[in-house]
């Protein structure tokens, strides 16, 4: 529900220097709150779901699972932000251990957990629910290995081993105070699968630390999934990691460019903290125990002001958290049983008519997905167009870049010039050229994908709005705003960050009679054989991208298209079952209906009082 979400809309960003958040002052103590409240309310509303004959055995659940997390005062705490911004490394110094990957190799589709624990222990869960968890006890370097055999794309490419999370358990003060630390996979990065897990994992976060860095500051995939954090977060932190790499103006000047652009593009006017660290400088203080390092790192504020957010804060920020998520599935629950109940109060005659016209709106509804299809086809192939021009610019770039080099080092060279040395020229050019080129490539292509799916996105969000709302206004209920929104987000391997550049040039052929002739014909011959080689070289290169992006664009269409018959299917299923359950008991107990329907509005009416009484807490 829309009125449900607590807006960050309201006060100022505030930026961290040198506070000290009650630490030591003896007239602040931890705040103490009765969760008790809030625990009754879910329980009452489990009691309320068990009741009832509809099946709610998955709303139960997830509402048991938030009264556990409440009563074990369970904070969750994920680290957020694109790839490459240093969001592990900035957990491995919070924990003080580097125990999670932080090289280029990007992540799976895997959030970490890391709890507390009196000794280093991992645990393994699939995706596959009856397959049990893998359980493991070592050191921190043994357990940083097997790690890496399951959250990084060479241990486990395209997660293979279809593990759903890991958990890890670290002897850690923060963590013994009841906060759960979760790395979750970079957004806007290599694979956009991680994108996509993360989006789908933000209900289960209280609180949110969002990484930003000075290359560059902030782009415009973090400014459209902030949009989509500030509704889903109650609580967010903003760490700007590697200042460590700025002059103080540099930095400056970065920082006042990222107010801005969270002011005036994602509209944050609250007092959202903001930090700026070096989580790497951070990790190397703890490994060392130098105190002063850890100061200039900017952690002993980060430090500091998470204790006092714990000691003062945490407890009220989890019960607004969950009492959101709470409220979610009661919406979800309660347009359920005034569906049945419109089912049992209704005539049949109409009943019946009702369920044809329901069954056109899903045909129709259908129908439009499949013209938004026949839409996103024309749109694929224009990317596709796209993405071959601007592959082709980029071989011709490369060509020119590397030969123009190459005939450089030649025509200043003397006659004793070797293939040896050629070889040595393309090895020092090609990876400093492609990276810059492939990023900047990939950023391009990027750019347009989002301005081409972004009116899809909202075709998919406003077919499945108009199911709802025609059922909503066609049996007479209220109307509650989905929650699963098709996504449509591209999935593609790695590329230009994990790319294995070729800058092999195959064996020069011989050339026997070389030495025999002219300098200026020995040259020619040399740049003649070179440039084709070269040639070769560009294309694998390129392709290489050309291939994967193009590979991922397939499967990302494929995908939506998929998603968005499933989730139109399950909405028609779960209607008609709830509407045909009942048509079919009112044909067998005729005599019971008066009680069934009273028995049913008196659920409906205690979850709406257990529903406003939550709502009334998050106020």
């Amino acid at each position: 529900m829309a009125d449900s979400k607590l807006k960050n809309t309201d006060l100022k960003i505030t930026t961290h220097n040198n506070q000290n958040y009650g630490k030591n002052n003896i007239n602040n103590s931890p705040l103490k709150i009765d969760t008790s409240i809030l625990s009754s309310y879910l329980e009452k509303a489990i009691a309320c779901l068990e009741k009832t004959n509809v099946n709610t055995s998955k709303e139960v659940k997830h509402l048991q699972s938030l009264n556990a997390r409440l009563q074990e005062g369970q904070f969750h705490l994920a680290v957020l932000g694109q790839f490459k911004r240093g969001k592990s490394t900035f957990l491995n110094a919070l924990i003080g251990k580097a125990i999670l990957p932080s090289a280029v190799t990007p992540l799976t589709a895997i959030p970490t957990f890391i709890y507390y624990g009196s000794s280093n222990k991992l645990s393994i869960h699939y995706l596959n629910e009856t397959q049990a968890p893998q359980k493991f006890q070592a050191s921190w370097d043994e357990l940083k290995e097997i790690l890496k055999k399951y959250v990084t794309e060479s241990g486990n490419p395209h997660n293979r081993l279809q593990v759903s999370h890991v958990e890890i358990f670290v002897p850690s003060p923060m963590l013994q105070k009841g906060v759960v630390l979760i790395d979750t996979p970079g957004i806007g990065s290599t694979f956009r699968h991680n994108t996509e897990v993360t989006h789908r994992f933000l209900p289960q976060c209280d609180a949110a630390l969002f990484m930003l860095s000075s290359d560059p500051p902030i782009t415009e995939v973090e400014v459209a999934f902030l949009k989509a954090v500030l509704s889903k977060v109650p609580k967010l932190f903003f760490i700007f990691n590697k200042i460590d790499y700025l002059e103080e103006n540099d930095r400056k000047s970065s920082l006042a460019f990222l107010k801005k652009v969270l002011h005036e593009e994602v509209g944050i006017e609250d007092t959202v903290s903001l930090f700026s660290v070096s989580a790497l400088q951070a990790l190397k203080a703890q490994e060392n125990n130098d105190k002063d390092k850890w100061e200039k790192s900017g952690f002993a504020k980060i430090e500091n002001y998470l204790n006092h957010f714990i000691a003062f804060e945490k407890s009220i920020t989890l019960q607004k958290a969950l009492a959101l998520k709470a409220i979610d599935i009661i919406d979800d629950s309660l347009m359920q049983l005034h569906l049945m109940m419109r089912s049992f109060t209704l005539p049949l005659s109409e009943l019946e008519k009702k369920i044809d016209i329901f069954k056109e709106k899903i045909n129709e509804a259908r129908h439009q997905s499949l013209t938004a299809q026949d839409l996103l086809k024309g749109d694929k192939q224009r990317l596709t167009n796209y993405l071959e021009e601007e592959a082709e610019k980029l071989r011709q770039k490369a060509k020119s870049h590397l030969m123009s080099i190459v005939q450089e080092v030649i025509s200043n060279s003397n006659s004793s010039l070797t293939d040896k040395a050629i070889q040595k020229v393309i090895d020092e050019t090609v990876p400093s050229f492609f990276e810059k080129e492939f990023e900047e490539f990939c950023n391009l292509f990027d750019k347009r994908l989002n301005e081409i799916v972004y009116p899809h996105q909202k075709n998919a969000e406003e077919i499945i709005a108009t199911v709802r709302n025609n059922t909503a206004q066609l049996f007479d209920i209220p109307y509650t705003s989905p929650q699963n929104i098709v996504t449509l987000k591209e999935k593609r391997s790695a590329y230009w960050i994990t790319q294995k550049w070729s800058s092999s040039l195959s064996p020069l052929p011989p050339t026997l009679f070389d030495w025999m002739l002219p300098s200026r014909l020995r040259k020619q011959r040399l740049t003649k054989r070179i440039s084709k080689q070269i040639d070769e070289l560009v294309i694998y290169n390129v392709e290489n991208l050309r291939w994967s992006i193009l590979q991922g664009l397939n499967e990302t269409f494929h995908n939506y298209t998929i998603k968005l018959k499933k989730r139109l299917d399950e909405i028609s299923q779960t209607t008609q079952e709830a509407v045909i359950a009942a048509s079919q008991k009112r044909a067998q107990e005729s005599q019971t209906i008066d009680s069934e329907v009273a028995h049913i509005n008196i659920i409906i009416e205690d979850l709406s009082k257990i529903r406003k009484a939550i709502k009334e807490i998050i106020e």
